[in-house]
């Protein structure tokens, strides 16, 4: 159960059989309000589709998506042949202004799966990922519904919205029957986050039309944004593969789970791959949990440490054996003009 009640301070926010807070100035407890988050049903999650979208993600990091995926469908085994890119949006998003950055977000449609997918693209260049660690420790987070979420990650999906919105909202009036699915890499799943909520809150889909897939996802807002995402997007799946450290930024002050409501919190539900070696036919488990010490958090003691960073690095790059980020440049070469702040749209 999750709660919301009135308090001298105004609407507070709990979780748990008791649903005040510490600090709170409680004047009744009569009126508190109780609702329920959907039930997680573990055969919602598809991991031949998850693999499926990883590679849809992994062509968001190239600026000819199309090129990639057709490379992809002639190398890959168990290819995306079902999806057809319909836009690419490209946006510079630095958020200080010498430290160049671009995000990413591209719009595909396959009509095997009856499936409208958007995917965002990760971290790019060292320039960008300095911009998006000095924002989270040195600026407020963002207000996004009941709660709050990392100014970076909104500032990317800001950027790009208007345009990929639009056509989805065109698609959805095309195709009413198709399920939304958004998905996305690192910083690609902090901004599909964002995008799912958004995408349920300003009614362009409804709650069990939409699909959150996501593949080392950092901590994107706080305990009040992960619970309300919970709620709002049910069927979401967080991706981790092994000691990926990355889905453990920014971190708690002490244990997430006993945190107050401002404290990063990730939002449910983790599939947790505990092997280095990653396919699609890696066992999993899933964790349904916020902050589930059964899933990535085994190894909570030792993500965070100096002598974890390789491992971390390589855990993250790496998804179902693809390297997410490299792939489509290292096998097609550079897509990326000189001009690599022109913005692209189509």
């Amino acid at each position: 159960k999750y709660y919301t009640f009135s308090a001298g301070s105004g609407v507070i926010w709990g979780v748990g059989d008791n649903p005040c807070t510490q600090g709170s100035d409680i004047t009744s407890v009569g009126g508190c309000e109780a609702f329920d988050v959907p039930e997680v049903d573990n055969s919602r999650y598809d991991n031949q589709l998850a693999y499926e979208l990883l590679m849809l993600s992994t062509t968001a990091y190239y600026d000819r998506p199309q090129d990639c995926m057709d490379h992809m469908k002639q190398n890959v085994p168990g290819n995306i042949k079902g999806f057809h890119i319909e836009e690419i949006v490209i946006r510079s998003c630095e958020f200080i202004g010498f430290l160049n950055g671009r995000c990413a977000g591209i719009l595909a449609t396959t009509h095997e799966k009856e499936l409208i997918a958007i995917s965002y693209r990760g971290t790019t260049e060292f320039q960008q990922l300095v911009d998006e660690v000095l924002t989270v420790l040195g600026l407020p987070k963002k207000r996004l519904g009941r709660g709050n979420v990392q100014q970076y990650f909104n500032n990317a999906h800001l950027k790009l919205k208007d345009c990929l919105f639009d056509r989805v909202k065109e698609l959805v009036d095309k195709y009413p029957n198709y399920k939304v699915v958004v998905s996305g890499h690192s910083l690609g799943g902090a901004i599909a986050s964002i995008a799912a909520y958004e995408l349920v809150s300003e009614r362009y889909v409804s709650s069990d039309q939409i699909m959150l897939y996501t593949y080392g996802m950092p901590r994107v807002g706080d305990k009040k944004y992960a619970l309300n995402h919970d709620r709002t997007v049910p069927e979401s799946w967080r991706l981790v593969h092994y000691r990926d450290c990355v889905p453990h930024f920014p971190t708690c002050p002490g244990s997430c789970t006993t945190s107050g409501d401002d404290s990063p919190f990730q939002h449910r539900s983790e599939v947790f791959f505990d092997a280095r070696y990653m396919t699609k036919d890696t066992n999993y488990r899933t964790c349904h949990d916020n902050e589930d010490g059964s899933c990535s958090h085994t190894y909570q003691g030792i993500l965070l440490t100096p002598w974890n960073a390789n491992e971390c690095g390589e855990s993250h790059k790496l998804y179902y054996n693809i390297p997410v980020g490299t792939y489509c440049e290292n096998n097609l070469g550079p897509s990326r003009r000189k001009r690599s702040l022109t913005d692209i749209h189509g």
